[in-house]
């Protein structure tokens, strides 16, 4: 069982002037980073009128001590499947912030100003400016992707997905490396200054599926029926194995898009997406390659 929660962060923004987290005075006594709170107050008021995103995550203040004095706290999140183990949510997209209950203790500990003020400090740990901490998560990743991914090894598959879709993209991604497979995929593997088309080239012939994140946004792009191109000629050479995802798409659309794809067997992103990349997976080590997907 997880932690009693309260209140959502949200909730705490909209019933709680600004004036009032000024002066309970949490910056001037332990963050310094804007003395006049000017950019806090940006962020704040912005933030006010953000759409929150749902989030499994719960919000856990709590105050670090040593035998003699106060050090500060420790702003971190708490899953309710795991609750004794807080992780680090510097890299959560703020509409996510917006969106964790509060836990309990924590608004025992603290009032709602306090609690503002702190969670503005950590959400802003990465930069000033709504995105900069998922980018610096991207970036660690892309890091972390090309060090995995030199140039004389192969892909378990190359992913390819639409701009629109990239959120999407992303989670069947980290499920997928997660378990260990080598994904390509655009964000992360190529780099400013580079040929996208010889990127995409280049990870098209060396891996060994395609997945295919077919939606309407799909349809309608050029990048992405390039790279279609390429998976479907690798296939037609018996080179590659074409592994349908369908988001947000009928199948009347997918037919009128390419009946070839529409015949084939494809997963749905109805199921969650870590449904969709074990499916995928299975997929991927099925003798023959067959897909074992379901029929829509």
């Amino acid at each position: 069982m997880g932690p009693r929660t309260g209140s959502r962060l949200i909730d705490l923004f909209r019933s709680t002037d600004w004036s009032t987290v000024v002066e309970a005075r949490v910056f001037e006594h332990q963050y310094d980073e804007d003395p006049d709170q000017s950019r806090y107050a940006t962020i704040y008021a912005e933030l006010l009128v953000t759409v929150p995103k749902p989030t499994t995550l719960q919000l856990q203040i709590r105050p670090i001590v040593d035998e003699k004095s106060f050090l500060g706290v420790d702003v971190s999140g708490v899953s309710p499947d795991d609750p004794a183990t807080p992780v680090s949510i510097d890299c959560l997209d703020w509409n996510e912030w917006l969106s964790m209950e509060i836990e309990q203790e924590t608004l025992r500990r603290f009032s709602a100003a306090e609690i503002i003020a702190h969670a503005l400090w950590e959400m802003t740990f990465c930069g000033w400016h709504r995105g900069d901490n998922v980018a610096l998560l991207d970036h660690v990743m892309r890091r972390i992707a090309l060090t995995n991914h030199s140039e004389a090894e192969t892909f378990d598959a190359f992913l390819s997905h639409a701009s629109e879709d990239k959120d999407r993209a992303l989670e069947i991604f980290r499920y997928l490396e997660n378990e260990g497979r080598r994904i390509w995929l655009d964000e992360f593997d190529i780099g400013l200054g580079d040929s996208i088309r010889a990127k995409i080239d280049a990870g098209l012939g060396r891996a060994r599926f395609g997945i295919v994140l077919l939606s309407p946004a799909f349809i309608r792009k050029n990048w992405t029926q390039y790279e279609l191109d390429g998976l479907v000629m690798r296939q037609m050479e018996g080179r590659k194995i074409l592994l349908p995802v369908w988001h947000n798409v009928s199948k009347q659309e997918v037919m009128k898009f390419s009946p070839s794809l529409a015949a084939l067997k494809a997963v749905s992103t109805d199921m969650h997406a870590r449904t969709v990349a074990f499916r995928i997976i299975e997929a991927m080590d099925a003798p023959g390659a067959r897909l074992p997907f379901q029929d829509h």
